[in-house]
């Protein structure tokens, strides 16, 4: 896209933004949806993000602590919690698993980490949080589990866990609860960044 001399590049999420970030210094890059843009390195603050960086954030990691404090006031025997993550996205759902150990530690809250690479996994991985007698199930997010969220959310009832997710659509699904950014809104944000 460098190559291109584009006027502006448009990047969603953290990784695509850091790459974006690495090709150039000089070609303004909007970015959309990261979750933690000062924490990943793209930008020096939200108030003033600096260099040629500028865009919206999901504050995903921020938002996590409330999301695990609502599950648990829902549900008050949520423990253990099982948590879904993509180790295939290991900056935002490093940074992201991080922050839901922190939370869950204040809260008194035990957690059991399942990784889920890709669809083929998820029966495998749903067998194993079943043997594992967890009381709960906590998605956190990733453009793999969007995709996917039906099925998820069909595994989660065979399995008889409650389960908290981070976007509305994933309840319309079938999850019981979400909590977390509105995306829509973040890219209409967004896109009044770019027509300037």
């Amino acid at each position: 896209m460098v190559n291109l001399n584009v006027d502006v590049i448009v990047s969603v999420v953290t990784q695509a933004s850091l790459a974006a970030k690495r090709a150039t210094s000089t070609i303004p890059i909007v970015i959309v949806s990261v979750g933690d843009p000062v924490g990943a390195g793209l930008v020096a603050s939200l108030a003033r993000p600096g260099a040629n960086v500028t865009g919206t954030s999901a504050m995903a990691s921020e938002v996590i602590g409330k999301s695990l404090e609502l599950f648990r006031q829902t549900l008050p025997t949520v423990s253990p919690v099982a948590v879904l993550w993509n180790p295939n996205n290991p900056v935002f759902q490093g940074e992201i698993l991080r922050e839901t150990e922190m939370a869950a530690a204040k809260l008194g809250v035990e957690l059991q980490t399942f990784g889920v690479r890709a669809p083929e996994e998820f029966d495998r991985t749903f067998a194993a949080i079943t043997s594992a007698r967890a009381a709960s199930l906590l998605v956190l997010p990733d453009p793999l589990f969007s995709a996917y969220t039906a099925r998820i959310a069909d595994l989660a009832d065979k399995g008889r866990l409650p389960s908290m997710y981070g976007l509305r659509e994933d309840v319309a699904a079938g999850g019981l609860l979400a909590y977390g950014p509105k995306y829509p809104d973040l890219y209409r944000r967004t896109a009044m960044w770019t027509r300037y």
